[in-house]
């Protein structure tokens, strides 16, 4: 029951909670992997001669994935995206498999 209660906070019942969760779930597979997808596999074999070296393509790439979110005009979300695309690309760097990359 604790965690009937603490979905409830998400959405005033508990079916709604879940399909706010769903939601969520959704946004993220539909929106979130594509995009890191196309990035990655964008960034890295376009800028592949201009950074040479594993570690400054996972620098570079994970600094202008964070860039990219300068349209909230808040640290934060820059800040996050950044520490995520550094995640996304240490992952991709190595098997310069995408999908393995988005998952």
């Amino acid at each position: 029951m604790p965690l009937a209660y603490a979905l409830q906070g998400l959405g005033g019942t508990p079916v709604m909670a879940v399909l706010w969760l769903v939601a969520l779930g959704c946004m993220w597979l539909l929106r979130v992997v594509p995009q890191e997808i196309i990035w990655r596999s964008f960034f890295v074999h376009r800028y592949r001669d201009i950074f040479r070296t594993p570690w400054s393509r996972i620098v570079a790439s994970a600094l202008t994935f964070g860039f990219m979110h300068i349209v909230f005009y808040h640290w934060i979300p820059v800040a996050l995206t950044a520490a995520g695309g550094s995640l996304f690309a240490w992952t991709y760097e190595p098997t310069s498999a995408p999908v393995r990359c988005g998952l």
